[in-house]
């Protein structure tokens, strides 16, 4: 029964049905759980794949919707979350954007998370992320390595920002 299920699984991603993808993984997983590990990866993956087409036919919601279905699945997937990013700020969810932004910065240091967190900050007019690190009175080696270049930079906001503008 579960090579059945593969192959039904291959062939509707192989003619780029998603929908009948993402239900046949579900079923697969109902009833292989001893496999379950290997059909939740596939499954999110599918996911992610199905939202980038929904984002390029301008489905923002869809493929929101999608990606967040992904990382139910894989929540710590680096790829899937940038990807939530773009899908945020493609839908002028520009606070939900930046505070997604910030708890990567938690963990990566991209220099595109940066970027992204200026242009945030100057649509919103203010320096949030970096005032908000300047105001930390704890010991320097307990903060987050993206808050430790903060010391100072309230002052040097501007430039700094219209920098990578």
């Amino acid at each position: 029964m579960q090579a059945i299920i593969c192959y039904e699984v291959s062939v509707h991603c192989s003619f780029v049905s998603f929908k009948e993808s993402i239900l046949n993984y579900g079923h697969a997983i109902q009833i292989a759980p001893d496999e379950v590990f290997e059909w939740v990866h596939r499954l999110a993956y599918i996911h992610f794949l199905y939202s980038q087409i929904l984002y390029d036919e301008q489905d923002y919601n869809g493929a929101l919707a999608n990606v967040n279905e992904a990382l139910r699945y894989q929540p710590e997937k680096f790829s899937y979350q940038c990807r939530k990013l773009a899908y945020l700020y493609s839908l002028k969810q520009h606070k939900t954007c930046l505070e997604l932004v910030e708890n990567l910065l938690e963990t990566h240091e991209e220099a595109e998370l940066y970027v992204l967190r200026a242009r945030l900050n100057k649509l919103f007019g203010t320096s949030r992320s970096l005032l908000r690190c300047s105001q930390g009175t704890g010991n320097r080696s307990r903060q987050p390595a993206s808050r430790r270049h903060c010391k100072g930079a309230e002052q040097n906001q501007p430039k700094i920002a219209n920098r990578w503008l």
